[in-house]
């Protein structure tokens, strides 16, 4: 997949990186994740998309039922925060599988974790992780928690409930119809812009190089 990606060309449209809250406060929270908030030392509401991605997060945030919201887990992630928590993961897995060679913890580790590339989609401001809050201000049941790596955390799984699979609809039914795509290993993460978002979309090229 990586060398595909890589052969996708870019070509910059030069737009700026901004906070999708001033855009509409009222529909997007912010909840930036721990760990990528402190090492890019972010305030507990900011985070940042090219101005193209943040304004279709917008319109996708408009396209939910009345009293839903979209919350933002991760945005834009600089090279320097990509090669922390790559690293970290790498780690991780180290230490629950010993047996592993290298070379498949590399491997294992970039299923979930983009090597911090030059087709490492956060790094280039098009990219978006998040869910949905409901009306009483709580997050939608999507079968498993951000960052929670297993069976259910595909997108299309059968292992989540109806409920889990309903809510997973909704928030793929808004952020397909702003233009973005998901990554189908994780429900969360979404595209546009970026040589994923241009590869499963046959554009000829993609618009975001890493910043």
């Amino acid at each position: 997949m990586s060398e595909e990606l890589l052969s996708i060309p870019v070509r910059d449209n030069g737009e700026p990186l901004m906070n999708p809250a001033r855009l509409c406060p009222h529909l997007v929270v912010i909840a930036i994740h721990d760990l990528s908030r402190k090492l890019q030392g972010l305030d507990e509401n900011e985070c940042y998309l090219r101005e193209g991605a943040a304004r279709r997060l917008c319109r996708a945030a408009e396209l939910l039922p009345e009293g839903h919201r979209m919350k933002i887990w991760e945005a834009h992630r600089p090279t320097r925060v990509q090669r922390q928590l790559f690293a970290d993961y790498l780690t991780k897995l180290r230490k629950e599988h010993p047996e592993w060679p290298e070379k498949k913890l590399e491997s294992e580790t970039s299923l979930f974790v983009a090597r911090p590339n030059k087709v490492a989609p956060h790094l280039c401001g098009g990219t978006v992780d998040l869910t949905v809050v409901g009306p009483d201000g709580e997050d939608l049941d999507m079968g498993t928690e951000y960052l929670l790596f297993d069976d259910r955390t595909p997108t299309g799984s059968d292992l989540v409930s109806k409920a889990a699979k309903g809510n997973r609809k909704l928030l793929a039914e808004a952020m397909s119809r702003a233009g973005f795509v998901n990554y189908e290993l994780e429900w969360w993460h979404w595209s546009y812009g970026d040589r994923y978002w241009a590869f499963k979309l046959r554009k000829p090229a993609a618009i975001y190089v890493p910043t």
